[in-house]
């Protein structure tokens, strides 16, 4: 997706990368099915770190992310950075609260595996239809009134590439509001 396309493109000068994709889309995808864990094993072994964002609205993203942790701890994955959302513990936005229930499980979770939180904000390119004035409609799943910040997808890809690649125990246990 378009998260994962940002981490890739900003990691890829800075160390090798294995793209893992629920449904491969490219030559060089590792194809992984997220709630069997089939193919993990193979897409995993041999990484020193790992990013995790689960499909979009999925409706057990906990489960997903157990699967990938137990299979990344049994192939010797050192450092999972999770992509997350800001403002997960947010009961007016349930697809929030699971990444709050995800956060919960890295804390819990028993193992030597280290772990990272990215909190991004709505990424500005959402709005760039209206910004660019291509369009004067904008729908969102959430109240237009509220304050919220807004970051770069490229930003969001910089960060992850850099807590990815500077090493396990720089970001251990960090989480990282991006805005």
């Amino acid at each position: 997706g378009k998260t994962g396309t940002a981490v890739v493109s900003a990691l890829e000068s800075l160390a090798p990368v294995r793209r893992v994709v629920h449904t491969a889309r490219q030559a060089g995808d590792h194809a992984v099915d997220l709630e069997s864990g089939s193919g993990l094993h193979d897409a995993l072994s041999g990484c020193r770190s790992a990013y995790f964002i689960a499909p979009n609205l999925h409706p057990d993203e906990p489960a997903l992310l157990r699967t990938f942790l137990g299979v990344a701890q049994d192939v010797g994955v050192e450092h999972v950075v999770y992509h997350s959302a800001a403002w997960p513990y947010s009961p007016s936005m349930p697809h929030h609260m699971d990444k709050a229930r995800c956060e919960d499980e890295l804390h819990t979770f028993a193992g030597d595996l280290r772990w990272t939180v990215l909190q991004p904000c709505a990424y500005a390119e959402n709005f760039s239809a209206v910004l660019d004035g291509h369009s004067d409609l904008l729908e969102v799943p959430y109240d237009t009134d509220a304050l919220f910040s807004f970051v770069a997808l490229a930003d969001v890809g910089e960060v992850a590439a850099r807590v990815l690649h500077e090493g396990v125990d720089l970001h251990h246990g960090a989480t990282y509001e991006l805005g």
